[in-house]
């Protein structure tokens, strides 16, 4: 489909290298503080401030560019690919049916 091309950037760091970095860190805040509750502490310009959350999980979402806690039950659900599947999407102009959707 003409005009749906996405420009690529470049990537500065894999998704690999980066899990393997925040394993890293885990690790080794878990030797630091062993048998210690650790606060995770982040500022956020405009975030409102005052208030504790236990994280149990902190997860990288490369593709979108950022780390995000995980919380209490909280699950969550696949981020998108690099290329949306709308772009597979057409209208086949012999029949008049859209294909690309299953």
């Amino acid at each position: 489909m003409p005009g749906t091309e996405v420009e690529a950037r470049k990537v500065l760091i894999r998704r690999a290298e980066i899990e393997k970095r925040v394993r890293a860190v885990a690790r080794q805040i878990t030797r630091d503080f062993k048998g210690e509750r650790v606060h995770l502490i982040g500022v956020l310009k405009g975030a409102p401030t005052g208030f504790t959350i236990p994280v149990r999980d902190v997860r990288a979402s490369v593709g979108a560019g950022f780390l995000f806690p995980l919380v209490g039950t909280m699950s969550t659900m696949p981020g998108l690919s690099t290329r949306p599947g709308y772009y597979e999407i057409d209208l086949d102009l012999k029949t008049g049916k859209v294909v690309g959707l299953s």
